[in-house]
């Protein structure tokens, strides 16, 4: 028998699922750039700046490493803490009012029931890693009906993706009480995926 959250596992093989949200667990929306956009736009010395949206231009495909990225080009300096978080909190509050007036994100078909099932099956355990900021990709997961009851990682944790992942199989392992999976596996939809 596996115990879930805080509790060792039993025996035998056991491994990890790894997701991505946007366009793996949620389908994607422009309006979701929109408001990221207005939110870097909303600091007083980019609401000028031309911006681009080409998200795979950028070396890291994260929202706190596109934010880096677009502070160094336009500003010749990395965005402060105190900046990152009010850029970040923006973000997430047009995206939940956004979310709140039309829900314009909604579960990819099937994956809500693919994650639950992953939950109960005993030998393969899910876990979620995403370039998206923690508070955004909970209010996508909830708009979209996916339970975010698993090991998380996410922009808050580095700019780079494959820090982001190993952070999530450290979570995963720390909670789940497994020294090591035996196989892990990352789903995701995009190339930088």
């Amino acid at each position: 028998m596996l115990g879930r959250g805080p509790g060792k596992i039993g025996s035998g093989t056991i491994n990890l699922v790894v997701f991505d949200v946007d366009g793996t667990l949620v389908t994607l929306h422009p309006q979701d750039d929109a408001c990221y956009l207005e939110a870097i736009r909303s600091h007083e010395q980019l609401e000028k700046m031309n911006i681009s949206s080409e998200w795979d231009h950028y070396q890291f495909s994260t929202d706190s490493g596109v934010l880096y990225e677009i502070f160094r080009k336009h500003l010749m300096r990395a965005p402060s803490e105190s900046e990152s978080r009010q850029i970040e909190s923006r973000y997430t509050q047009l995206l939940g009012a956004s979310l709140e007036s039309s829900p314009i994100i909604r579960e990819v078909p099937g994956a809500a029931r693919a994650f639950s099932f992953l939950k109960t099956t005993g030998n393969w355990l899910p876990a979620i890693a995403t370039g998206s900021w923690k508070d955004s990709t909970l209010l996508k997961l909830q708009f979209s009906g996916i339970s975010c009851d698993v090991p998380l990682a996410c922009a808050d944790d580095s700019f780079d993706r494959c820090e982001i992942v190993k952070t999530a199989i450290q979570r995963a392992s720390d909670y789940y009480r497994a020294p090591r999976f035996s196989e892990v596996v990352y789903v995701g939809d995009r190339q930088w995926d």
